[in-house]
């Protein structure tokens, strides 16, 4: 399991009037590993992660949270 926070500034246009928006955000997360030998289910909330593996590359993980979060 790895559990942080996650922050930044989303940009996008207001669909109003289209002027830009900046907004921060700062969100926590939670992310689930199970190891690839065990984990036999399609859970889409664990992720897995290989057993002999020294690090887990997150990169991906949180930038389909951030994804998610945005407008």
């Amino acid at each position: 399991m790895a559990r942080g926070f996650w922050s930044g500034q989303a940009s996008y246009a207001c669909a109003r009037c289209l002027d830009p928006l900046k907004l921060p955000v700062r969100k926590e997360f939670v992310l689930f590993f199970g190891l690839n030998d065990e984990w036999a289910q399609d859970d889409p909330d664990v992720r897995t992660i290989d057993a002999g593996a020294a690090e887990a590359d997150l990169g991906e993980a949180l930038r389909e949270e951030a994804l998610l979060e945005m407008p």
